[in-house]
């Protein structure tokens, strides 16, 4: 890893690379040589792949996101002296150690399985650890497996894990592997003081006997009845996907909750999954015939939440099909037995008549985020915008709601990425940033290369009714545009502007615009300016009304500013 900074520092402000990715061979003899690299003896370099050390430093460099490649140019971030420091090496190491659980994209399931069954025993045969993989919600053993072994092979690859007793038998966490899985638990496993729709929302997409795992500290502040209790009070409300989620949670608190189960044995409705439970376990069940119907509607509806419009009566002919329900008549017979609050809309799409459209569901659908983006290498101060934006919205339109928080001119080209993977700008930001702690970034002006994070701080509580998309708050002024990059920013704040002898001041201030240098100020900030800003969208949306699941339409971008490139 500190090779891999090194290298990243010596990239700096781009080389060229070949159509595979690699440095091109001239570039690569002079990186070999910039990090004491021995080439192969008495041969032309014909591809930097020929080079083992360096292909690994490469790797390791791309992979923890140190270096981005853009049209054929790599980009490093300079780390300068800070290279060979072993924290940056370690906080390297885990970023890139971190990359295949899936963290900043959508989780990995099967990865993170690996991950939480070693870090419960330390230690377990490898068979043992496979066999928990392919028992957890994965659709193909085999595909299950060889993923599983693809993950081991990655944490030893990195030093997480080590061999005991025979090799590849038995396999043990070791010290770097416990602190990967404390940071990747950390980045998105619930906290003791969140609501039971947090703890939904984050492990939704894990198996139960997983996500469990990853909610220790969660349940460890409750007792065994009062988290099932909490997850049940979210159940009761929440749309059939989450609600069915929040049941199998529950199910795998244990025995232990069985009196919170037995204190919802005579709900109405999704009180059908607290007497299936109980059924199971030989408790006494109340009679509710109505149940299997139920619970059949309630799965019709959960298999309908992703499907396009265009797509639902198709969909929902083939989900009857594989219940066993020849007929739509039958079906339709279910489903007014139900009493499912769906069963009208699934009855209509039975009956080929066009479904009035549903409300946005609570839980998420056309519901906004609220996002936190953050301005990197910028402090003294920090740089950083919290904004609201519709849930409809893609990464074109959060583009332009950066270039507008943050008071960008729109000058230059943009990418948003994750680590080395570019993001198509039609992409929804659902997609990108599925759950709170999602992260995805963004570089504007790939000359400058500003860095901004961005981190999603879950559903936005529009209680205020604010039209979006709105900037809820922020610090720090917007870097003038073309400045150089964020070093150049420090130096042009600590050093050029502080200094009137300083042989660029005058210059510096007549690029600004500004009469004298304390006319700059790098703490500047108004959140009504920023919002005046974003009002260009106003014409484009509507307020959004939490409580009716309002949305704004797609947002337009806002006038370019021009302004002369500074010469550096």
């Amino acid at each position: 890893m500190s090779r891999a900074l090194k290298l990243a520092s010596w990239v700096d402000s781009g080389r060229e690379t070949t159509e595979s990715g690699v440095l091109r061979p001239a570039i690569a003899t002079q990186a070999c040589a910039a990090l004491g690299i021995e080439l192969p003896s008495g041969k032309k370099l014909r591809s930097a792949q020929d080079v083992p050390d360096l292909m690994r430093a490469w790797d390791a460099a791309l992979g923890t996101g140190l270096i981005s490649i853009f049209a054929k140019r790599a980009y490093g971030i300079g780390f300068q002296d800070l290279a060979d420091d072993a924290a940056v090496a370690l906080e390297a190491w885990l970023r890139g150690a971190a990359v295949p659980f899936g963290l900043s994209d959508d989780l990995c399931a099967q990865c993170l399985t690996v991950l939480a069954m070693l870090a419960e025993a330390g230690t377990m045969v490898v068979s043992d650890l496979l066999e928990a993989v392919r028992s957890r919600g994965a659709d193909d053993a085999e595909d299950a497996e060889e993923h599983g072994l693809l993950t081991l092979a990655h944490l030893f690859t990195f030093g997480a894990v080590v061999t005991v007793d025979e090799p590849g038998t038995v396999v043990s966490l070791a010290p770097l592997g416990r602190m990967l899985a404390d940071s990747v638990s950390a980045a998105f496993a619930p906290a003791p003081d969140d609501n039971a729709s947090a703890v939904v929302s984050l492990l939704g997409d894990l198996p139960p006997g997983t996500a469990i795992l990853y909610a220790r500290n969660w349940l460890a502040a409750r007792t065994p009845v009062s988290a099932a209790s909490e997850l049940f009070d979210f159940a009761e409300s929440a749309a059939p996907r989450q609600r069915a989620t929040a049941f199998a949670l529950a199910d795998q608190i244990g025995p232990d909750a069985a009196p919170a189960w037995r204190e919802r044995a005579e709900e109405p409705g999704y009180g059908a999954y607290v007497r299936f439970w109980l059924d199971e376990h030989g408790e006494p069940v109340p009679g509710f015939p109505r149940d299997d119907a139920w619970l059949a509607a309630e799965a019709f509806a959960s298999l309908l939440a992703d499907v396009p419009p265009e797509l639902t009566a198709m969909a929902l002919t083939m989900a009857m099909e594989q219940g066993g329900v020849q007929e739509p008549a039958e079906a339709v017979v279910t489903l007014e037995e139900s009493g499912h609050p769906d069963a009208g809309v699934l009855i209509d799409l039975l009956g080929g008549r066009r479904a009035e459209p549903r409300p946005a569901p609570a839980h998420g659908g056309a519901k906004p985020y609220q996002l936190m983006i953050t301005l990197d290498e910028v402090d003294d101060p920090p740089v950083w915008r919290r904004v609201a934006v519709p849930g409809s919205a893609t990464l074109a339109d959060l583009h332009n709601v950066i270039q507008a928080a943050m008071g960008w001119e729109n000058d230059h080209m943009h990418v948003f990425h994750v680590g080395r993977r570019e993001l198509a700008s039609a992409t929804p930001l659902r997609e990108v940033l599925p759950r709170r702690r999602s992260r995805i970034q963004y570089t504007y002006d790939f000359g400058d290369n500003w860095e901004h994070d961005i981190l999603s701080e879950g559903y936005f509580q529009n209680e205020l009714d604010v039209t979006l998309p709105a900037c809820l708050d922020g610090s720090g002024a917007c870097p003038p545009e073309d400045c150089g990059g964020a070093w150049q920013y420090e130096y042009l704040k600590s050093e050029v502007l502080t200094d009137p002898d300083h042989e660029e001041h005058y210059d510096m201030l007549q690029w600004l615009g500004l009469d004298s240098a304390g006319d700059f100020d790098p703490a500047a900030f108004s959140l009504d300016e920023v919002n005046a800003r974003l009002a260009s969208f106003a014409r484009f949306a509507r307020p959004h009304a939490a409580s009716a699941g309002a949305d704004v339409v797609r947002l337009q971008p806002r006038a370019k500013a021009s302004k002369a490139k500074r010469k550096r």
